[in-house]
């Protein structure tokens, strides 16, 4: 119930450090590109959140949207050299909020947010699914002082909205490999059956006639 949401917000994305901001002046490229064909693709915003622009000087982009921050570079623009200048302002990197997967996915590592809702089917997509040893049945999901436990399997198989699941910068998804999970996972059958011993409990389910049949039977 903490993490679900009625549903998924329109987002507005806020700029923040280390992103990459790209600003063009229409008609103008030697302030779109001031160093030619060496420009990268934007220029990165500092990491105390500021940007310098060409006649616009030092701003403070971070906490700003696109918009917000095109807004200002028009009007610095226009008050020093430009007459009605025509300013677009994208984000072409985003690197400033991150959630981060960890265990068994096929590519761990951080996941970086932009202005689309992230939720867990797409944070685990990102890090290219779950990896043939994981155990699904186990996600945990690390928000904060609070560890939420997901069995993703029967989640999926009784259509509970994982899609609703919205994920948050700084959350930790942790998925364990299934041979770490059955070692914590364990039935002990004994007594009178063919062959005594430990049988695995996978994907967090094993019934009574599961156990015994593993057993070889009474």
């Amino acid at each position: 119930a903490d993490l679900l949401v009625d549903s998924l917000p329109q987002l507005e994305y806020r700029i923040g450090p280390l992103d990459m901001v790209q600003v063009v002046v229409w008609e103008h490229p030697e302030l779109t590109s001031p160093m030619g064909q060496y420009q990268p693709a934007g220029q990165k915003v500092t990491t105390d959140g500021k940007l310098f622009y060409p006649y616009a000087g030092e701003l403070q982009a971070a906490g700003l949207t696109a918009q917000e921050l095109r807004a200002e570079i028009t009007k610095r623009l226009s008050d020093k050299i430009l007459n009605d200048p025509q300013v677009d302002v994208r984000v072409t990197g985003y690197n400033s909020l991150k959630a981060f997967v960890t265990g068994a996915v096929n590519r761990p590592g951080h996941v970086s947010f932009d202005e689309k809702p992230m939720t867990l089917p797409l944070l685990l997509a990102a890090a290219g699914g779950f990896h043939e040893n994981a155990d699904p049945a186990k996600v945990q999901i690390r928000r904060g002082d609070k560890i939420y436990d997901i069995n993703y399997l029967d989640a999926f198989k009784t259509n509970l909205p994982l899609d609703r699941i919205l994920m948050k910068p700084g959350d930790q998804v942790f998925v364990p490999a299934l041979a770490e999970t059955q070692k914590e996972n364990r039935v002990y059958v004994m007594g009178e059956v063919q062959k005594v011993g430990i049988v695995n409990v996978n994907q967090g389910k094993l019934s009574l006639v599961e156990a015994l049949a593993t057993a070889g039977g009474l």
